[in-house]
């Protein structure tokens, strides 16, 4: 398989006079392929990171679970494939998101993303404190 990206990957800045365009099919498989997606069962790729605006792609084997992590923005995760689960402290139940689905969740919403199934899903984050 071709690289589509090399690492060190830098992030893209968005400014107000910037468009970008990201494949992310390709990417999505080249993470896969990775020392860390092989070692840890998850890869993930910044492709934009901005103040106002960082978008993340990241791939998780099924039966994985990330780490507890709390958002520095509001945050919306967007399921390409695969399912997860998106669990929180306080919920009582997991909510389930399949490909094609997506969840938004606050600024310090503390929650768990687990992989149901091998997943691929993009986390766009909105403004952050500084």
């Amino acid at each position: 398989m071709e690289n589509v990206y090399e690492r060190p990957f830098k992030p893209a800045s968005i400014h107000l006079d910037t468009a970008r365009a990201f494949p992310l099919s390709a990417p999505t498989e080249q993470l896969k392929s990775e020392g860390a997606f092989r070692d840890s069962g998850r890869d993930a790729l910044t492709l934009v990171h901005d103040p106002s605006l960082t978008m993340v792609l990241t791939v998780v084997r099924g039966g994985t679970a990330c780490g507890e992590h709390r958002p520095a923005g509001p945050t919306a995760i967007i399921v390409l494939s695969g399912t997860i689960t998106l669990t929180a402290p306080r919920a009582e139940t997991p909510t389930v998101l399949e490909g094609g689905s997506m969840a938004a969740v606050g600024r310090d919403f503390a929650h768990v993303v687990a992989a149901k199934t091998d997943a691929a899903f993009l986390t766009v984050i909105g403004p952050q404190r500084s």
